[in-house]
């Protein structure tokens, strides 16, 4: 009788262990299709570009002078930040 017991425990504890690694395996699988639609409406999106309207008053082309070189500010801060640099 013990060991049928034991063997019984064994067995619901088993069958509870399965049921919780199928579950985890559907939030893992529901999770990975989520980040994918995410991810190609991010791609979508980043594709678009806003219908260019001509402008009803003609502007005359402008020329920009030659760009300067890049000054370094000593505020900004390099490589990947976890916070803001102030």
């Amino acid at each position: 009788m013990l060991r049928r017991a034991i063997r019984d425990n064994l067995a619901a504890r088993h069958r509870a262990a399965s049921e919780r690694e199928r579950a985890a395996w559907r939030e893992a699988e529901l999770t990975v299709a989520a980040a994918r639609s995410l991810r190609e409406e991010a791609f979508a999106a980043l594709d678009r570009r806003p219908e260019e309207v001509e402008s009803v008053v003609p502007m005359p082309e402008t020329r920009r002078p030659a760009a300067e070189p890049a000054r370094e500010s000593a505020g900004v801060a390099r490589g990947r930040a976890a916070v803001a640099a102030y």
